[in-house]
């Protein structure tokens, strides 16, 4: 898919118009759109709510096919405006629609009209690379009279980061291995001017990272410990990290799941992509500071060598953990990666991010990640970023009282899951004892990264949530 800029209005070649419909002054500046408009009457358009689509076949301009509406007097709520978007391509594109003319007006801003091509990049998504029949390339020429080349070149690559990261997360698991994982990483950064360095298993045990390696042992795809490093701001000597879960593919081990839950296991690797196409989109946008992303990228299978119920894994802070259940690998890896980033990349902030617990997804659904942070910063940082991104957050209670069944283990240092209730904040809580007193925050994704159903605006499948909220989080850091 493409999208390019023009300030000078023409249909020459395209065979489709998504149209946004605002406040008293729609964008219909084609005679047959706007008459078209007249027809259908503005009452009847906007006598639906803010947030809809409805799509219609014109019979009467030749070369223009189709035109969408698209109600965005919802834009200040960024959620509704990319999903609005992103509907009207998809409701375009199965009225088969590909070269798609988008008028926008002028009264915009420019963090609109990003978001209006994210949406654009977001609806035109198709993942056919296993298909024999591949789905038709989409081309988007976005109009106005304003200036907003910057706003949608910005829009464009937050949406091809955002659908690299889907594309990551739908391949199946036995094509995206820790090794796959690493190799893709590494060629993605390459073409940024992003530094990069892979681990490989032995590197990994020189290190002590045993919480990691008892996860990954089960396996016969070797583990990978891959960082990305962008330095933005070079006189600077901290960084932020940006840790995301890598399973690549979790059977949950010993304690393994059932038919239902493991079918969309490679979903477990949600919180890799994210910080992987987050770290890319900052280093295009050329943003002014230090991040590095690290990704404890593994499998977790059942095998004769695969770690058990009841076992003592020694982390790289020198620390214990009891592991009670094999399905709750994901923190196992995550606490050595934390440990990595304070230790050895220095960063002065950790936001982890990953589809950790099936809690979240009861307490918040597929639409709102759940924020577990006491540091006042990031947490003002990321509901921000949240609400300027559309990517939704929900933030859970940080107390100290959820941490406390994880310290009763009589043969560790922790248990490594909590009493019942309040799972999805104490796994949170746990990982943070491994930050080192640094500024931290957890993002439980378990929901929003995929989607087992279709929603408006998205297919079934891989979301890329935290792509945007990430890079829109180090923004504002930045500032």
């Amino acid at each position: 898919m493409s999208i390019k800029f023009v300030n000078t209005p023409s249909l020459e070649g395209m065979d489709a118009q998504i149209t946004p419909v605002v406040g008293e002054n729609p964008l219909c500046r084609i005679s047959s759109v706007r008459a078209l408009y007249t027809a259908v009457s503005r009452q009847e358009l906007m006598d639906h709510k803010p947030g809809t689509v409805q799509g219609f076949v014109l019979a009467f301009e030749e070369g223009l096919k189709n035109i969408v509406f698209a109600n965005l007097d919802c834009r200040h709520d960024h959620f509704k405006l990319v999903n609005t978007v992103a509907e009207a391509v998809r409701t375009a594109v199965e009225m088969h629609s590909q070269n798609i003319f988008v008028p926008v007006g002028t009264d915009f801003t420019d963090e609109e009209v990003s978001l209006i091509c994210q949406g654009l990049m977001i609806g035109a998504y198709r993942f056919d690379l296993y298909k024999t029949e591949k789905s038709a390339k989409v081309r988007f020429t976005v109009y106005s009279e304003r200036d907003y080349s910057a706003a949608v070149q910005n829009g464009k690559m937050l949406g091809e980061c955002t659908n690299l990261a889907r594309d990551l997360v739908n391949t199946p698991g036995s094509d995206m291995t820790p090794v796959v994982l690493a190799q893709k990483a590494a060629a993605q950064a390459e073409l940024c001017g992003v530094k990069y360095e892979i681990f490989d298993e032995f590197e990994i045990e020189k290190m002590g990272m045993g919480s990691f390696l008892a996860v990954a042992r089960g396996s016969v795809n070797p583990p990978r410990l891959i960082v990305l490093r962008y330095q933005g701001d070079p006189e600077n000597d901290s960084t932020v990290a940006l840790v995301g879960k890598g399973i690549t593919f979790d059977t949950g081990g010993y304690d393994i799941k059932d038919d239902e839950s493991m079918s969309t296991m490679k979903s477990d690797m949600g919180g890799a992509a994210a910080v992987i196409g987050a770290v890319l989109a900052i280093a295009r946008a050329g943003i002014k500071a230090n991040v590095t992303a690290v990704v404890a990228a593994c499998e977790n299978r059942v095998s004769g060598n695969a770690y058990l119920p009841g076992d003592v894994l020694r982390t790289m802070s020198g620390k214990t953990v009891e592991v009670i259940n094999t399905d709750a690998e994901g923190r196992l890896t995550l606490i050595d990666a934390v440990t990595y980033a304070v230790q050895k990349e220095n960063a002065f902030a950790v936001i982890d991010i990953a589809t950790l617990t099936g809690g979240q997804v009861v307490s918040l659904g597929y639409r709102y990640a759940a924020l577990i942070s006491d540091s006042k910063v990031l947490t003002e940082m990321i509901q921000k970023a949240s609400a300027a991104c559309g990517e939704k957050v929900w933030q859970m209670p940080a107390d100290e009282l959820f941490l406390e069944p994880m310290k009763t283990s009589t043969i560790a240092d922790y248990r490594h899951t909590g009493g019942k209730g309040g799972g999805t904040i104490a796994a949170g809580l746990l990982i943070r004892e491994f930050a080192e007193g640094r500024h931290f925050a957890h993002l439980d994704i378990a929901g929003p990264a995929f989607l087992e159903s279709e929603f408006p605006g998205w297919e079934t499948g891989a979301t890329g949530y935290g792509v945007r909220l990430l890079y829109q989080t180090l923004r504002l850091l930045a500032e």
